[in-house]
């Protein structure tokens, strides 16, 4: 699917909680990434979770410009993690986190969430 539908979105609460306490994380400035791998439950194999901190960016339509570019990026980058995790029959359950003071152009958001993305699919490979 080409789309960022709201199956996409990890939006149950006993998710969330794994997600925080059992879970692999890396850096790539300015993000940092909580996610898990699960046997796939439903349909879809990616599972995202946008969080910007309101300690980073105080005022709410700063944080939501940051949340849509974020979205975007990663609803055009993700088709190639997608085909891998059916293949493998996994989900994934992913956590992106904001971690800078300014609001990023979207150009380097995308090419952040592609090496994302890119280093999420060599670590299901291995």
């Amino acid at each position: 699917m080409f789309g960022f539908s709201k199956a996409q979105i990890l939006s149950n609460e006993k998710e969330i909680e794994r997600l925080f306490l059992k879970n692999n994380s890396f850096e790539e400035i300015p993000f940092r990434i909580l996610w898990r791998v699960e046997e796939n439950i439903n349909e879809v194999p990616l599972k995202s979770l946008i969080v910007v901190p309101k300690k980073q960016l105080n005022l709410a339509f700063e944080r939501n410009k940051v949340k849509r570019r974020i979205r975007e990026a990663l609803r055009k980058k993700k088709l190639m993690l997608e085909e891998t995790l059916k293949e493998n029959k996994k989900q994934i359950n992913l956590a992106i986190i904001y971690q800078k003071k300014e609001i990023l152009d979207y150009t380097i958001i995308e090419q952040k969430i592609k090496v994302i993305l890119d280093r999420l699919k060599k670590k299901l490979c291995n």
